[in-house]
């Protein structure tokens, strides 16, 4: 879910052909993070979107008033292709909390500010500093043995697992205990239907997990974010 700044500048947003900077060349900028936010009572009153094209120069797009969170996407997409950037598979999320709309747009494209009462309200950049990997696995009821857990150099024993009695609870606390796990984006889930235990391990993208010497029949990846 990428913002790529189109190769050959500002070209017709319809083409047939569209090539992402980063695809073609090597000088096309870091994968960063652009997070803002608005209230919901005063979006309408934003009147232009700052985004900066592939040389570094700010272009600011004059937009309609927008009235929801669907129209204020709308209108920021309109600013990055005018900045010759386009929007492959995503990239762009506007989340409604009650009050405000969270703005988030991840990649090379350089989300400037937004114009609102005389005043511009600038995007917060953070970059790609690391990827984190989630890895998910399931403890089966009646399954004999220590069902050791690999993070890294370290294996642990979650011991033999016998549903519902052994908890979900004891499990997360001993998985979330292991070095290198990440403990606030891991979790062990009770799963009725299959009589066990959905079990995520989040850690760094470069350590490998294994659960009884197998691999994890999910892992998911993302980036990660920093100043």
């Amino acid at each position: 879910m990428i913002l790529y700044r189109q190769a050959n500048g500002k070209g017709n947003v319809n083409s047939l052909v569209q090539i992402a900077n980063g695809v073609c060349c090597p000088d096309s900028g870091d994968v960063c993070q652009f997070t803002a936010s608005v209230t919901k009572a005063t979006v309408g009153a934003i009147t232009a979107f700052s985004v900066k094209d592939k040389d570094g120069v700010t272009v600011k797009t004059t937009v309609p008033a927008a009235t929801n969170a669907r129209t204020l996407r709308e209108n920021l997409v309109t600013a990055i292709n005018a900045a010759g950037g386009r929007l492959f598979n995503g990239g762009i999320t506007i989340d409604d909390d009650g009050t405000n709309y969270n703005i988030s747009g991840i990649g090379e494209v350089v989300l400037v500010s937004y114009s609102k009462g005389g005043s511009d309200t600038t995007f917060t950049k953070n970059c790609t500093d690391a990827y984190q990997c989630i890895h998910s696995f399931y403890l089966f009821d009646g399954v004999a043995g220590a069902n050791n857990l690999t993070v890294g150099g370290t294996t642990t024993s979650l011991g033999a697992v016998t549903y519902p009695s052994t908890t979900a609870a004891s499990l997360k606390s001993t998985v979330t205990g292991i070095s290198g796990v990440v403990a606030a984006s891991s979790d062990v889930v009770a799963d009725a239907l299959r009589r066990g235990y959905l079990v995520t391990v989040a850690v760094d993208s470069e350590v490998g997990v294994f659960l009884n010497g197998e691999s994890a029949f999910d892992i998911s990846c993302k980036p990660l974010f920093t100043t």
